[in-house]
């Protein structure tokens, strides 16, 4: 005699998983990668330990994150893929958050400063100074003066001094290279006029 239905011992649902690979965890600092070698059921996976360390005890326990959870990693045999375990909300205590990335904009390098063009000559001509056209128109504006009559100016008393001194030094050389002629109306010696002449007889007589 069969039992009936409600004596029957009800089957267990599980929630089976695909088979995990390394990267499907987030970082943690007690959680390592088992290769299918070390678990022996012919698939890798995550494993946690309370000391942190890569130790495979019976401590090890195999676990699995999913949908933002950890949970102990089970697997039945005769069936092809591993199922949910229990939740293990402690695990999440050991999770490495990741670092918030600030998106810093590169500034841009300036460009390069142009080299100032050369003003043609024609701008050169057009644009002129302020103070050159007050100046100019100043010029324009001033009446001629009267001509200016050029007076002899007397030379210099010391071009003057020069000019006597160097007149009495030829002088005095022209007289002294000629020599002196014989005056014609140089004087006879005294006593010897006629006068005198006349004289002296009288007082011999």
């Amino acid at each position: 005699m069969l039992a009936s239905s409600s004596q029957a011992t009800p089957i267990p649902e599980f929630t089976f998983v695909s088979l995990p690979t390394i990267t499907d965890a987030p970082p943690n600092t007690h959680i390592f990668w088992l290769e299918p070698s070390e678990t022996h059921r012919g698939y890798g996976c995550h494993a946690f330990h309370p000391t942190g360390r890569r130790i495979l005890d019976k401590q090890a326990v195999p676990v699995i994150y999913h949908q933002g959870a950890w949970y102990t990693l089970r697997h039945k045999a005769g069936n092809s893929f591993p199922h949910l375990g229990a939740k293990c909300p402690d695990i999440s205590l050991y999770d490495v958050q990741p670092q918030t990335r600030i998106e810093t904009h590169e500034p841009e390098a300036p460009e390069p400063p142009h080299p100032p063009s050369e003003p043609q000559e024609s701008d050169q001509e057009s644009v002129q100074d302020p103070e050159d056209d007050s100046l100019l128109r100043a010029i324009r504006l001033t009446p001629l003066a009267s001509p200016i009559n050029v007076t002899s100016r007397s030379l210099p008393l010391m071009a003057t001094t020069m000019a006597t001194t160097t007149t009495q030094t030829a002088a005095t050389t022209t007289s002294v290279s000629a020599p002196s002629a014989p005056s014609s109306t140089a004087q006879p010696p005294a006593g010897t006029s006629p006068a005198d002449i006349t004289t002296s007889l009288q007082r011999a007589l």
